[in-house]
């Protein structure tokens, strides 16, 4: 779902199938199953890109091996319950730094996105429509 809607923003609307046989004749598809990496077939003039071949092996093993949830109370509903400094954290990338919001260009498409840093400067840029993905920080 999360990959439909990236595509649709860039004006890719791939056919969404069952089964791999169902891909036939050119196009894109979308389908949802377990595999653990892509392939390109050239006799069939097919290439299956998997989670792991655009996400990197490391965040679709995280994502599969531990369906983390967020307690409702830490979510945070609203931009304006966020501060420069605040510590959040982020369901798939952990705890980090609100650093303000910035305007980004991806694909042709121009969105709103929040920033968050990590350890050695390291930088995530959130969509605003993710923000079903932060949460305040709850440690001490």
């Amino acid at each position: 779902e999360a990959l439909s809607e990236m595509l649709a923003r860039i004006k890719v609307a791939p056919k969404h199938v069952l089964r791999l046989e169902e891909a036939t004749g050119n196009g894109r598809y979308l389908m949802i199953g377990a595999a653990e990496h892509g392939f390109i077939d050239s006799q069939r003039g097919l290439a299956l890109i998997c989670e792991s071949d655009l996400l990197g092996e490391r965040v679709a093993r995280r994502r599969q091996d531990s369906r983390r949830t967020i307690n409702p109370d830490t979510l945070i509903r609203n931009l304006a319950e966020l501060h420069i400094g605040q510590p959040v954290v982020h369901l798939e990338h952990g705890v980090g730094r609100y650093a303000g919001m910035t305007t980004l260009e991806a694909g042709g498409i121009t969105g709103e996105y929040l920033m968050l840093t990590y350890a050695n400067d390291a930088k995530l840029y959130v969509p605003v429509s993710s923000l079903h993905l932060i949460s305040r920080y709850a440690g001490g």
